[in-house]
């Protein structure tokens, strides 16, 4: 009877263009991941745990920074493309014409005034060559930036097999450049080879894509209607991603004042055994969210983001285990260098928080759904100012152990703070029924 019903429950989810887009995707980043983890003895044979350490808590300011940068704008460009069906190219053209003009004005600022000299002394207390390291991480910034919009346009108009391309392009010619000028540069820094690869393969990328759907599309012009509707969307979203600045970085922050190389060394080595699931929960949310973005009945949208986080929590909990056999595994048969002993007590916690974060995530796509950007703020600033007390206290106390209690503390924190509105506004509706979703 179980076996029966759980059939007929798996059966019943894998029927639809929503789920074979979400196993094309998954695979690609499937691959991606796995790519990544094979050749993860690799890069620490070739790499210094201090290199290994340093790129890490790099590629996190990159991403992170990016995205304050972006301003979450490539939230609203999906929001945006089902209010305008009829001419969706537009929206993606307004809303990166003035992204454009926006970041351009930028870097203008932080190339003139040397912004980026002062931001660098101020996340990095152990010496790092800025003149080294400052324009492969610019350029980073900058193609991340574009990337995180390109890739949601081509998820929003379900282009997932341009998405494939651009993927496993990426992902090949990451590996494959960086791992060759490793072999053939081993005395110079690897970390500063992996980010100056890493960019560039990023923006030559962004630039042949970006080309060829602006070459596919049709006559494209700016729409003033649509550039005020995504800045009256965009400002709580914006307030967000800048607090998330602090919250997503405060534990590698800490770290790196308070701690050791060697322990960012252990720190990364752990996300990046965790990141098997935030890869696959991606793939998921970035599927799910132009499903979700087209319900229309806020019953609906709750009962099936319900079913998810049900799913992702038995599928995780599972993945976690799994990932951290292997590890054991992997440090018994010595694959990973003694240095990274440590990872083993480290990456419970980090695997519950990647847990944390993705159910974050289905809420956030529900709070979206509902035209509920005003929640990420205030949840934001207030996981946001508890970062900066809990994460220096456990860091200094207990090192990259208290690094990972951080993070899955502030994680915990994001969920449970849009939870608690997600459930207020649900019981409110209740008490006061409204057919109207926004």
């Amino acid at each position: 009877m179980f076996f029966q019903e759980l059939h007929n429950l798996f059966k019943s989810h894998t029927k639809g263009e929503g789920f074979k887009n979400f196993i094309r995707l998954l695979t690609v980043d499937s691959l991606v991941k796995i790519s990544g983890i094979i050749l993860l003895p690799i890069y620490l044979q070739l790499m210094s745990p201090d290199d290994f350490g340093l790129f890490g808590y790099l590629t996190a300011l990159v991403g992170y920074l990016a995205t304050a940068v972006s301003g979450g704008l490539f939230v609203v460009q999906s929001k945006l493309y089902f209010e305008h069906r009829d001419r969706p190219q537009n929206v993606f053209y307004t809303l990166n014409s003035l992204l454009l003009i926006f970041v351009g004005l930028i870097f203008v600022v932080i190339v003139v005034f040397d912004v980026d000299q002062k931001l660098f002394f101020l996340f990095f207390r152990h010496p790092i060559s800025f003149s080294e390291f400052r324009w492969p991480f610019l350029v980073g910034v900058l193609g991340s930036v574009f990337s995180f919009m390109l890739v949601n346009y081509y998820l929003a108009s379900q282009q997932i097999k341009r998405l494939q391309l651009f993927n496993l392009l990426r992902i090949a010619l990451t590996h494959v450049v960086a791992i060759i000028l490793l072999m053939l540069l081993r005395s110079q820094n690897g970390a500063l080879i992996r980010l100056a690869s890493t960019s560039v393969i990023e923006v030559i990328l962004l630039v042949c894509f970006g080309a060829l759907l602006f070459k596919s599309s049709e006559k494209l012009t700016f729409n003033w209607a649509i550039a005020k509707r995504g800045f009256l969307l965009v400002y709580p979203i914006a307030l967000y991603t800048v607090f998330s600045l602090v919250i997503f970085l405060s534990d590698r922050f800490c770290l790196e004042r308070f701690g050791t190389r060697q322990d960012l060394a252990v720190y990364n080595l752990a996300w990046t055994l965790a990141g098997v699931i935030p890869f696959v929960s991606n793939s998921l949310h970035n599927i799910w969210m132009p499903q979700l973005l087209q319900e229309k009945s806020n019953a609906a949208l709750l009962a099936k983001s319900k079913k998810m986080a049900l799913k992702l929590i038995m599928g995780f909990s599972i993945v976690a285990v799994l990932i951290w056999s292997l590890t054991k595994f992997l440090l018994v048969f010595g694959v990973f260098r003694q240095e990274y002993n440590d990872v083993i007590s480290v990456l419970p916690f980090v695997l519950c928080g990647v847990i944390f974060l993705s159910l974050f995530q289905l809420n956030f796509n529900y709070l979206v759904g509902i035209s509920r950007f005003k929640v990420f703020m205030w949840v934001g600033v207030a996981v946001g100012l508890l970062s900066v007390i809990i994460a220096p206290f456990l860091v200094k106390k207990s090192g990259v152990m208290g690094a990972s209690i951080s993070m899955m503390a502030m994680n915990f924190s994001l969920l449970a703070g849009s939870l608690g509105f997600t459930i207020f506004y649900n019981l409110n509706r209740q008490i006061n029924p409204d057919e109207n979703r926004y």
